[in-house]
C-alpha cells in the first residue's frame, strides 16, 4: 500500500506568544494529514514555550525543541534544516497564517513535477491579522497557476521584478536541504534565504504556485518591516546579486534591470536616513540614467517610485527635511495593494 509522504514543518520562534497560536491553529486543520511540526525555540523569554506545551497536550504530531543559548536568527534556521526529518520539509515563520490546503497543493506539485523547491503566494496581514493588501507577485506570472523556473529564468525575473519567493512557504525535499543546502551562507547575511532558494535552482527547476496560500505578517514589530523601514545600509541582496553575476557572467542578464534595483534601494536607503534624523545626500538618487528612466516606465509601480525619487532629491536639494519626513511617513503606511 502505498503511503502519503511525511511533511516535516519546521518553525523558529523567539518570543513568539502573541502569534504563534495562530500559526500554529493553522497548521492543525491542514487537510494534508501526514505532517509532523517541530518548533525551534530560540530561548524565549516569554510565554511561547508554554503555549506550545498546550498544544502539545492535544496533538501528538507537534514538537518542541528548547534550546538554552539563543542565537542569530539565520543559525536557527539551521537548527531547523539539521532538524529535518520525513520526505518533505519547510520553514515556515512563527508569525505568519497558512492556508489549509497549503501543504497538500506543495506536496502534489513536488510529486507530480520535476522540480527541486515550490513557493506560493501570499496575501498581507498587520499586526491584528487584518488583510491589509498582496506580497509582490509579478503581473506575468498570474496567467496560470503553476510555473516552474530554471536558474536563468529565476534569476532574470529577481532581476527585473526584485525578489518575489515567499521565503516561509518554501518547500523541498528533506534530502536536499540536508545534503546540497546544510546550511545558510552566512556571507550573505540578511539575503542567505534568497541564496537557498537559488542554489535549489541550480539542482532543479523552483516552482511557483501563483494562489494565495498563506497569509504573510507585514507587522512593524516584524523583521521584514524593520529590513526595509528602518535600514539605512545598502541591500544584502545587492551583494547576493553581484556575487551570482560575476559567476553567470556569460548569461547576459540585462543589468538594467539590477541597476533599477540598485536606484530602488538607494531611495529607500535615503528615505530611511530622513526618517533617522541622519545626513541624506540628494547626490545619493540618481535620476538622470537611461537606464534607469527605462526601466522606470516599464510599470505603474515603478514609476511612482521614480516620481518619488525625484520628489526626495528635490526636497533634500531645498532642505525641505521636516516637510519630507512627513511625506515619508505617510507613504511608508499605504500597504500595497496592487500586482501591477
Amino acid at each position: 500500500m502505498r503511503t502519503t509522504p511525511l511533511v516535516c514543518i519546521c518553525i523558529p520562534v523567539y518570543n513568539g506568544e502573541d502569534t504563534i497560536s495562530e500559526t500554529l491553529d493553522s497548521l492543525v486543520v491542514q487537510t494534508y494529514k501526514n505532517i509532523i511540526i517541530k518548533i525551534f525555540d530560540n530561548n524565549s523569554m516569554d510565554k511561547t514555550i508554554d503555549i506550545v506545551g498546550k498544544y502539545q497536550e492535544k496533538y501528538s504530531n507537534i514538537y518542541l525543541i528548547k534550546h538554552s543559548k539563543h542565537i542569530r536568527g539565520d543559525y536557527s534556521w539551521d537548527r531547523c534544516i539539521q532538524g529535518m526529518e520525513g520526505d518533505y520539509g519547510a520553514i515556515f515563520h512563527a508569525d505568519d497564517i497558512y492556508h489549509p490546503s497549503i501543504i497538500k497543493e506543495q506536496v502534489k506539485f513536488l510529486s507530480s513535477d520535476t522540480i527541486s523547491a515550490v513557493s506560493v503566494a501570499a496575501d498581507l496581514i498587520n499586526e491584528e491579522s487584518q488583510h491589509i493588501g498582496y506580497a509582490h507577485l509579478p503581473r506575468e506570472l498570474l496567467n496560470k497557476e503553476c510555473h516552474s523556473f530554471n536558474f536563468t529564468q529565476l534569476f532574470a525575473l529577481i532581476l527585473k521584478y526584485d525578489n518575489f519567493l515567499i521565503t516561509p512557504s518554501v518547500m523541498s525535499s528533506v534530502n536536499l536541504f540536508k545534503k546540497n543546502i546544510n546550511v545558510l551562507d552566512k556571507r550573505f547575511d540578511k539575503a542567505a534565504d534568497l541564496d537557498m532558494w537559488l542554489r535549489f535552482s541550480l539542482i532543479g527547476n523552483v516552482g511557483l504556485i501563483s494562489k494565495n496560500l498563506m497569509s504573510y505578517r507585514a507587522s512593524k514589530y516584524s523583521f521584514s518591516f524593520n529590513e526595509k523601514y528602518t535600514r539605512t545600509g545598502s541591500r544584502d541582496m545587492l551583494k547576493l546579486l553581484d556575487f551570482y553575476l560575476n559567476i553567470y557572467n556569460n548569461l547576459s542578464f540585462n543589468m538594467d534591470h539590477y541597476k533599477y534595483l540598485v536606484f530602488k534601494d538607494t531611495v529607500i536607503t535615503t528615505s530611511n536616513k530622513v526618517l533617522a534624523k541622519q545626513r541624506a545626500n540628494y547626490k545619493d538618487i540618481v535620476v538622470i540614467d537611461v537606464g534607469i528612466i527605462k526601466q522606470s516606465f516599464t510599470s505603474s509601480r515603478k514609476l511612482k517610485v521614480y516620481f518619488y525619487a525625484l520628489l526626495v532629491k528635490t526636497m533634500l536639494f531645498f532642505r525641505l527635511n521636516f516637510y519630507l519626513k512627513k511625506i515619508i511617513e505617510a507613504v511608508n503606511r499605504i500597504p500595497y495593494q496592487s500586482r501591477r
